[in-house]
């Protein structure tokens, strides 16, 4: 891509104009938390989704074609009509489409920097949600600078008590845990992450331990769930147990509930 492409495409009205033009997406269903969610994706993403032989090729899909199953059915439990959910690392909305399809009355925000991923989230948040979703494209980190921002000063300046935040963002989960000590003093949301243990020490060379800790040093019960690498290693197997120790040393879901 030439340097002239490159600067046009951070123009939001050209980027916009040319996924409009370019980008083929496809409408599909899948099956998350006991419900089906409608909603549309890049259809690269769907056929991959769609070729699963449900032996776990796909990571996260089971043997009985759902999606997540334990992770989504464990989010369910905490949609709440009025509830504030922060969806950090929405990709295409599929839990905000699914929380605000099981509840339009939660406050639902999604924060998803990636430019493709970021539109084709908008698309599904006008499509299925009626625009009520919140979208966000800085990156969730420790603290808030030009490109990113920390949830507590996110929460603080717009005066949201979040109950709930889903997190999935390849092993930037250890910064942004460090930018939401307030919200996890004061607010105490439950906590559903994907905890991505392999990424954090190989790619970002920083212990994932430091971000176990400082959950329990806010009085955080912790559980933990197989998740992907269970579904993988076990073609198509899901782990359908929260245990409290983490089952593997590579990739698993986190639940994180305040104990008092």
């Amino acid at each position: 891509m030439t340097k002239i492409k490159q600067w046009l495409l951070q123009i939001p009205a050209v980027r916009e104009w040319r996924y409009r033009t370019t980008v083929d997406l496809t409408e599909w269903s899948v099956e998350m938390g006991g419900m089906p969610v409608r909603l549309v994706d890049l259809k690269r993403n769907v056929d991959q989704f769609c070729a699963d032989d449900r032996q776990g090729q796909l990571t996260g899909v089971d043997k009985q074609g759902r999606y997540e199953h334990t992770f989504a059915a464990k989010f369910r439990e905490y949609i709440q009509p009025g509830a504030v959910i922060l969806d950090v690392g929405a990709a295409c909305g599929l839990y905000g489409v699914f929380a605000w399809s099981l509840c339009p009355s939660c406050r639902i925000t999604c924060f998803e920097p990636d430019h493709l991923s970021n539109w084709v989230l908008k698309t599904n948040n006008q499509r299925y949600c009626q625009g009520a979703m919140t979208i966000e494209t800085g990156y969730v980190s420790n603290q808030t600078q030009r490109g990113t921002v920390a949830l507590d000063d996110y929460c603080r300046s717009r005066g949201i008590v979040p109950a709930l935040i889903k997190m999935d963002i390849e092993g930037y989960e250890y910064y942004a845990v460090q930018g939401m000590r307030n919200l996890l003093e004061q607010s105490r949301p439950v906590i559903l992450m994907e905890f991505h243990q392999r990424k954090m020490r190989d790619l970002l060379n920083v212990e994932p331990q430091e971000i176990l800790d400082i959950l329990r040093s806010h009085h955080y019960e912790l559980w933990f769930n197989g998740h992907h690498w269970y579904t993988t290693q076990h073609q198509g197997d899901v782990d359908e147990t929260w245990h409290e120790a983490p089952p593997n040393d590579v990739n698993y879901a986190l639940w994180a509930v305040y104990s008092g």
